[in-house]
C-alpha cells in the first residue's frame, strides 16, 4: 500500500485473506480513531491483490453498513453515506461508491457504537451523556434511554457506556466499563466492573466482565468481546456468565460475523494509557507476546484464526468492524474530496 498522506501505514494480510474474500463475495471496512481513518478492504478481481483503501474520517469509530448505507460515528459528526450506483452499475472498478448525503453535527459526544433502528432512525452511544441517543434535526442530540444506574443526563462520561447490540432494528442490549454514577467514575474500577445491560427491561445481566465491547447477535446468541481478558465469547442472558471461546494477543474492539468465522479487530495500544493496567497486558507478558494491531478471522468451529490483516507499521488503535455482503469492491469519498464535485446525481420527481 501507498502510505496515507501525513502517516506511514503499511499491512500484511495472510496468505488465504484474497481466496477467503473471493469465496464469500464480501468486502470489509473497519475504523482507526487514532488515525482519523475509515479503511475499506475488498479484492482487486484482476489483480487477486487485496485492497485497503484509506479514507480520512476524523476519529472514525461506530460503524453500521447494509450494503447501500454506510454510517460513521465522527470526532463531532454522524456522517451517513450512500450508494450512488445503481444495481449491476460498475464505476471505475467498483460495485459501490459511497458518498457523504448527510452530516448530523452533534459535537464532541465521544460517540461509539452505532446503528438504525426498524424506523429509520440513527441510534448510537452517547458515551459523553451515559446514554443512547438518535440525531436531532435541531439540538446535538436527543436521548432515548439510559442505563438504570444513571441518575441524571450530564456530561461526564459516568459509566463509559459504549457497546450496541441490535436484532432486527430493535436496540437490545449495552456495554459500559462500571456502574458509576459520578464523574468519570468508570476509571477507579476499569479491570472488573464491565457491565452488560439489557434495554427491554432496564435491568443488569452481569457486573462482572472486564472493559466489555462490541455485543453482537449472531446465530441465536449474544456474543461479546471481553477487551480487559481479550477474550470472545457468547454471554447467558440468564445468568450472566460469560463463555471464553477464544484469546487474542491484543485489545479487542470490534467485531462482526459472517459464515461461521467471527471477525475482530486488535490495538496494540490505545490513547488511553490506563488500558496497560488490564489483565491482558500482563497475560501476553508472561507468554512473551506483543499485543498486535489488526483484524483476526477466527473460525468459530474450530476456534483457529484462519486469517487476518496485520498492521506492520502507524496502526495502534482500531475500534469497529462491518462485513459488506455481497459488494466486492466499494469506494468511499471523504466529505472534503474534490471528486464530489463530480459525482452529481438527482431523484426523479
Amino acid at each position: 500500500m501507498k502510505p496515507i498522506k501525513n502517516s506511514s501505514v503499511s499491512f500484511s494480510v495472510s496468505p488465504g485473506f484474497a481466496d477467503w474474500l473471493d469465496a464469500n463475495a464480501i468486502s470489509l471496512a473497519f475504523s482507526a480513531p487514532q488515525l482519523g481513518i475509515l479503511f475499506l478492504v475488498w479484492l482487486n478481481a484482476a489483480t487477486r491483490a487485496v485492497m485497503i483503501q484509506p479514507t480520512p474520517v476524523p476519529r472514525a469509530s461506530g460503524l453500521w453498513c447494509d450494503g447501500q448505507r454506510l454510517i460513521v460515528a465522527a470526532k463531532r459528526q454522524i456522517i451517513r453515506f450512500e450508494n450512488i450506483l445503481q444495481p449491476g452499475e460498475i464505476d471505475t472498478g467498483h460495485d459501490r461508491v459511497f458518498i457523504p448525503r448527510m452530516q448530523h453535527t452533534t459535537g464532541d459526544l465521544r460517540a461509539h457504537d452505532i446503528g438504525v433502528l426498524k424506523d429509520g432512525r440513527i441510534l448510537f452511544v452517547n458515551t459523553l451523556y451515559s446514554c443512547l441517543a438518535t440525531v436531532s434535526q435541531t439540538h446535538s442530540f436527543k436521548p432515548l434511554w439510559a442505563p438504570p444506574f444513571v441518575s441524571s443526563l450530564e456530561p461526564e462520561d459516568r459509566c463509559h457506556v459504549n457497546g450496541l447490540a441490535m436484532r432486527d432494528g430493535v436496540a437490545t442490549h449495552v456495554t459500559a466499563i462500571s456502574q458509576s454514577d459520578d464523574l468519570a467514575g468508570w476509571r477507579r474500577t476499569r479491570e472488573k466492573g464491565g457491565t452488560l445491560v439489557d434495554i427491554d427491561h432496564n435491568r443488569v445481566i452481569t457486573g462482572e466482565l472486564s472493559v466489555p465491547h462490541s455485543p453482537r447477535w449472531y446465530d441465536g446468541q449474544l456474543w461479546l468481546l471481553n477487551s480487559g481478558t481479550g477474550h470472545l465469547g457468547p454471554i447467558n442472558l440468564t445468568t450472566g456468565a460469560f463463555d471464553s471461546r477464544h484469546f487474542f494477543p491484543g485489545f479487542v474492539r470490534g467485531l462482526a460475523f459472517h459464515s461461521g468465522t467471527a471477525i475482530v479487530c486488535l490495538s496494540n495500544s490505545s490513547s488511553r494509557t490506563h488500558v496497560h493496567t488490564l489483565p491482558i497486558y500482563s497475560a501476553l507478558a508472561q507468554r512473551g507476546i506483543n499485543p498486535r494491531c489488526g483484524v483476526e478471522v477466527v473460525d468459530l468451529a474450530s476456534g483457529e484464526v484462519v486469517h487476518w490483516i496485520r498492521f506492520e507499521t502507524g496502526g495502534t488503535e482500531l475500534y469497529d468492524i462491518v462485513t459488506i455482503p455481497n459488494v466486492r469492491s466499494p469506494q468511499v469519498l471523504s466529505p472534503d474530496s474534490e471528486d464530489l464535485d463530480r459525482r452529481l446525481t438527482f431523484e426523479a420527481g
